[in-house]
């Protein structure tokens, strides 16, 4: 909720110093939006005048807003903070979670099993989901083969939905974030900041709350379901342990396979199935945890194209020597700048390596064991 004595529209933050990008129309809920840059950076987002107003006889309160962290900011080493000083700064006041997505990188399980077969035995029927029986997958089809990468679980309307997915081919066919490829290279997941060959993968959660601070939570491996409740407030995602306990607690419970098995012809229960282990949770398990961003940017496919353009300029003969002479004086700029951003990009990563090796911050994160048992995640409160 905004500061019911100040309008905190565009005009409000631009005035402050920020710049400040509106968009030309709103939302189905809101009537502005517009985006809030930090060092020319996106930092957040703000949805607000709502069309619904209380005052007119609708939905939402007048000053109500929704505020979204940017995708980048989401990449800093404490988004959480960022997001209660800005709160506080501008005197708004929290109302709760609406939508918060977790989410962990990896290349393989920790039993080593690739990504790619899980999803082949799951599509081909040798294994079974507990939980989450609506099921969409996203994939290539070929004479020879089929291809899937991505699969995702949850009803529109459920708290919690679960997407795993190919999170290399999709930044390839999107749009490459160069924070999420240096958050990679620290972590070792890739080799070096242009290593295109090794695939990761991501397992995301996506939880959403009516209740805004309260997420029920399921278990469906028995006959008889169990739900319980999860705290949805800032202070259970302020720190990358927390949201890394979080994350393993959910895929115990919303990323749980079975074996199918088969006795005397029959299918076996669900309960009585073995279980597909993925994860091992144990002592030692580090979180990866940012020290900075960068602010560099990998060569564009336009800056290539551009130089590429130019040197055509400057070896065609049938031009003017002063427009040769031009475009081999672009090419040296882009030439330049094209090495500089990226000799940059890795001494920029090397240092945050080194640095990262030598701070005490990075100390392994101490796991309660009681976490690998059911229902004993301290992050977990039975629903009274």
């Amino acid at each position: 909720m905004e500061d019911i004595e100040v309008e905190h529209d565009a005009t409000f933050f631009t005035k402050r110093g920020f710049i400040v990008k509106q968009r030309e129309y709103g939302t189905p809920q809101y009537s502005q939006m517009f985006t809030i840059f930090v060092d020319g950076i996106e930092f957040l987002e703000i949805r607000r005048c709502p069309y619904s107003k209380k005052s007119e006889h609708g939905l939402f309160a007048d000053n109500a807003c929704h505020i979204r962290l940017c995708n980048r900011t989401c990449y800093e080493p404490h988004p959480i903070d960022l997001l209660r000083a800005f709160l506080l700064q501008y005197k708004y006041t929290l109302k709760g979670i609406s939508r918060i997505d977790i989410c962990l990188d990896f290349v393989k399980f920790d039993t080593g099993l690739d990504p790619q077969n899980l999803i082949k035995d799951y599509m081909a029927g040798e294994l079974a989901k507990v939980n989450q029986c609506k099921l969409s997958a996203h994939g290539k089809d070929s004479f020879d083969d089929r291809v899937w990468n991505s699969l995702s679980w949850g009803a529109e309307k459920s708290m919690i939905s679960t997407k795993l997915y190919n999170k290399t081919l999709e930044m390839k066919e999107v749009t490459k974030k160069p924070y999420i490829i240096q958050a990679w290279y620290l972590s070792g997941l890739i080799a070096d900041m242009d290593d295109e060959d090794t695939i990761v993968w991501r397992l995301e959660f996506s939880i959403k709350s009516e209740a805004k601070k309260w997420v029920v939570v399921s278990d469906e491996s028995t006959d008889t379901t169990h739900n319980q409740a999860m705290s949805n407030t800032l202070d259970c995602y302020d720190s990358r342990d927390k949201l890394f306990i979080i994350h393993q607690s959910l895929a115990q419970r919303y990323f749980h396979f079975k074996v199918i098995e088969f006795k005397n012809g029959k299918r076996l229960r669900k309960d009585r199935c073995k279980d597909k282990t993925m994860f091992r949770l144990a002592q030692g398990t580090k979180a990866y945890k940012p020290e900075r961003l960068t602010d560099k940017h990998f060569p564009t496919r336009t800056d290539r194209i551009l130089l590429h353009r130019c040197e055509e300029i400057a070896d065609n003969e049938t031009l003017e020597q002063w427009q040769r002479q031009a475009a081999k004086n672009m090419c040296i700029v882009l030439k330049h700048d094209i090495a500089e951003i990226t000799y940059n990009n890795i001494m920029e990563n090397l240092a945050e390596r080194k640095r990262q090796k030598n701070d005490e911050q990075y100390l392994a994160l101490e796991v309660d064991r009681q976490l690998q048992t059911e229902h004993k995640s301290k992050y977990f409160e039975s629903k009274q």
